[in-house]
């Protein structure tokens, strides 16, 4: 157990707590249900410590960023991920967090800046004026490795919020430090949504995302807030979104212009919040390769839709295709699972489910699912974010009584499918029979599909879930935390959540959890093909891998040793280091008392911010020692990438070869051919692209593959490229 020992002015931590409170988000009203004790057959019979199933190693084991923060609760932001990787543009990573130095600090946004060496090179405030700031979203631009960050912060009266945004001058000397002062974009006096009706709404929590952009030679930075004023029919929230988006290039960074500002938001999701319908539990995403911009989440019915029930709540999807010009396009499916499915029974009769009446129905619906990132996979065709399902139950109607029961939660994968319009579901963590449950949640007391289990004193076998760090079920919708990564050239996923089921036992004075009071536990689950599989075989039987994922903790994890690490962020890109591993870059904090001080469950001692680096094995590609493999053609990756209007690629030959090298659409329509079937001589050589057609004609931003064969097609290699204008 981790004990610190400060002394503060108490009543200036109560009013600082106080008033943070007013800008935290409103919780639903989902009431938990008592669950009978398990077990101890359903306690002991599975064990989460599986380091056969994942392999991995951490590349920069937990580094202080350089500051103690006061602020212990979601330091990063909502629904998004606030770190950010350079690439190929400083080969760095940037990241963003609200933070106070002190107990009686002003709270400010800082950034970090790590190097490509893995060190922290910089750790401090983004600007130097003093105002109540919080909730940064962060982006960097792939071509010249410059942040966009923005947040919200108290506006000269100190009574309303406003949006402000600024950038690091990365690219002007090659080290971070050089922020333009904040500018503010969105503010309640100014009104800038394009529906009047929303003057005098604040837009708060905002997020950074950046992408192609119709202008040539260009790219578009978007900031993206909810709105935090109640709506007019229901006194609750509804989050509308506004979005601010901006082209620009580097010059315009380098002369320190402040960028010129469109406003656009979602017309339906407006009259969500205008006529008290619904409210929307969401995240956004931005295509890199064409012009897709879209919203991803879940809605609770609100009282203004009379007529609706929890049955009528929606998985939703909201997209533009023309960079957040003109028309959204929605795709919606039920929010709800499993309907009517088996209940659990003791060979008594007697169900383990407390408050549930005769005639009363079950089902998986969404529950404390609120601080989720999404993210494009799969070259832009699919949309991938995290949720929570628990158990909830309808009544003799068939109406949902919005109660659930907190031990049967569990994270689920949501991902939207372009080419198809098909939501589908995948289990992650916990695992059922892939061949029974793959687009279904598992049932956790049939997992195999064949029915329910029991032991010998009678009693339904079960796996219970509680995919929240914090046992407490009155923080639970505050403290719900998915995060997902990608490696789109690789097809790899991460998804990556903090649990609380030991914690929940511990809580609970269950027997041999005792050690597990203060612990919660980094999950992560990883994917090697774009999200269609969370299930890694090491060649048993899927009831040896029921908890298919890494759970990292201060009990069972040498580098977490003496640490409470919560409100993890990984990048939002999973770095490709070669034969089959992938690096996930982390930002975290290790708390220094258990619980959140701001959301009244922790003690007021702050936590160091602290970062890593993990590796993990996503595909199995070394090969035996003894082979020789001939190197007759070697490919470089093209240089630059992303590029505009040219770049250039690189191959050696070791013997003279006929050469082909051929330019592809994602769609492998063939766009460009560079070399046709020339022989080559031995040696280096290379071919630049400057972004047009077999006619001449310049192409689309996006996707590219070059192809380069030797040989007649003996010796090929195929690698992708990235047309940004």
């Amino acid at each position: 157990m981790k004990k610190v020992f400060i002394f503060i002015l108490v009543g200036v931590a109560v009013g600082l707590f106080a008033f943070e409170a007013t800008e935290l988000r409103q919780p639903t009203n989902h009431t938990p249900l008592e669950v009978e004790a398990p077990s101890s057959y359903s306690l002991n019979n599975v064990s989460r410590t599986r380091d056969d199933l994942i392999e991995y190693s951490f590349a920069i084991e937990p580094v202080p960023l350089g500051i103690t923060n006061f602020y212990d609760y979601v330091p990063g932001s909502y629904n998004s991920t606030p770190v950010r990787l350079q690439l190929d543009a400083g080969g760095g990573i940037y990241m963003a967090y609200t933070g106070r130095e002190t107990a009686e600090a002003t709270r400010r946004i800082w950034y970090a800046y790590i190097d490509d060496n893995g060190e922290v090179y910089i750790n401090d405030r983004v600007s130097t004026i003093e105002r109540h700031e919080g909730f940064p979203g962060i982006d960097v631009d792939p071509i010249s490795g410059n942040p966009i960050t923005a947040w919200h912060r108290l506006m000269d009266n100190n009574i309303d919020w406003a949006i402000v945004y600024t950038y690091d001058v990365f690219s002007m000397m090659s080290e971070p430090g050089l922020w333009l002062q904040p500018i503010e974009i969105m503010d309640p006096i100014t009104a800038q949504h394009p529906n009047p009706e929303f003057a005098g709404c604040e837009f708060i929590w905002p997020y950074v995302f950046m992408g192609p952009s119709p202008e040539p030679d260009k790219r578009r930075v978007y900031v993206v807030a909810n709105n935090s004023t109640e709506n007019p029919v229901t006194d609750g929230p509804a989050e509308n979104p506004l979005i601010a988006y901006a082209d620009f290039d580097e010059s315009d960074l380098l002369s320190q212009t402040q960028l010129d500002w469109t406003y656009t938001s979602v017309p339906e999701i407006d009259q969500w919040h205008l006529q008290g319908l619904r409210r929307p539990f969401m995240s956004m995403a931005v295509s890199p390769h064409d012009g897709k911009v879209a919203f991803f989440g879940q809605n609770i019915v609100l009282d203004g839709d009379a007529n609706a029930t929890g049955l009528d709540e929606e998985l939703f999807v909201f997209v533009n295709h023309n960079y957040g010009e003109g028309e959204w396009i929605k795709h919606s499916r039920e929010a709800y699972y499993s309907m009517g499915m088996e209940i659990p029974y003791h060979l008594s009769g007697e169900t383990p489910l407390g408050g549930l009446e005769p005639g009363e129905e079950i089902y998986f619906g969404f529950v404390h699912s609120n601080h989720q990132n999404t993210l494009f996979s799969d070259y832009g065709n699919k949309l991938v974010t995290m949720n929570n399902l628990f158990v909830q139950k309808v009544d003799v109607n068939g109406i949902p009584t919005g109660n659930y029961w907190p031990a049967f939660g569990y994270p689920k994968v949501n991902m939207f499918d372009f080419t198809t319009e098909e939501f589908t579901l995948r289990n992650v963590g916990f695992m059922g029979d892939p061949t029974v449950y793959h687009d279904e949640p598992v049932i956790p007391w049939n997992p195999d599909g064949e029915g329910q289990q029991h032991d010998p004193d009678g009693n339904v076998m079960r796996q219970d879930g509680w995919p929240i760090y914090h046992q407490d079920t009155d923080a639970a919708f505050h403290e719900n935390k998915h995060k997902i990564a990608v490696n789109e050239d690789k097809g790899w996923l991460a998804a990556i959540w903090h649990d609380g089921l030991m914690n929940s036992y511990a809580f609970e004075g269950y027997a041999g959890y005792e050690d597990w009071a203060e612990v919660p536990e980094l999950a992560i689950a990883i994917s090697r093909d774009n999200g269609e599989t969370w299930y890694v075989d090491n060649g048993g039987d899927w009831e040896d891998e029921w908890f298919n994922a890494l759970y990292l903790s201060s009990l069972e994890t040498p580098e977490f040793d003496g640490m409470i690490p919560v409100y993890a962020y990984p990048a939002d890109h999973i770095e490709d280091i070669g034969y089959g591993w992938g690096r996930l870059h982390i930002m975290f904090m290790d708390d220094n008392s258990f619980g959140s001080y701001i959301q009244g469950h922790g003690s007021h001692l702050g936590g160091e911010m602290m970062y890593m680096a993990l590796d993990i094995k996503f595909d199995d590609t070394s090969a035996d020692e003894n082979t020789i493999v001939p190197q007759v053609l070697t490919v470089d990756q093209n240089y630059p990438n992303p590029f505009n209007p040219e770049t250039t690629i690189a191959f050696s030959l070791q013997e003279a070869s006929n050469m082909s090298v051929e330019v592809y659409n994602i769609r492998g329509q063939k766009v460009k051919t560079l070399v046709n079937n020339e022989q080559t001589q031995p040696g280096t050589h290379t071919v630049t692209w400057n972004g047009t057609d077999n006619s001449g004609r310049p192409v689309a931003s996006g996707v590219y593959l070059y192809r380069v064969d030797a040989d007649g097609g003996r010796y090929t290699s195929t690698r992708k490229m990235i047309l940004l204008k």
